[in-house]
């Protein structure tokens, strides 16, 4: 597996990751940090089996442990 990362800008980032074999894929997608919590992370699959396979996604993750009062985080943070 190999996975590189590229800064674009301060909240931006391109990804291209790569796993051999019939059963796994190619993925590339960019990163945009939307605000302090939020993420959009467009991308795309390709497929090694043949035939290729191109399979889209979008992860939009959401960090609500910022959200939380400072004297209602976790100890382990």
């Amino acid at each position: 597996m190999a996975l590189f990362l590229f800064a674009l800008a301060p909240r931006e980032r391109a990804h291209i990751d790569f796993q051999s074999s019939s059963g796994n894929a190619v993925s590339i997608g960019l990163a945009c940090n939307l605000t302090r919590d939020l993420q959009l992370s467009p991308s795309r699959y390709i497929t090694d089996d043949t035939p290729h396979h191109v399979l889209g996604y979008v992860l939009v993750p959401l960090h609500l442990s910022h959200l939380a009062a400072e004297d209602e985080r976790p100890l382990n943070k």
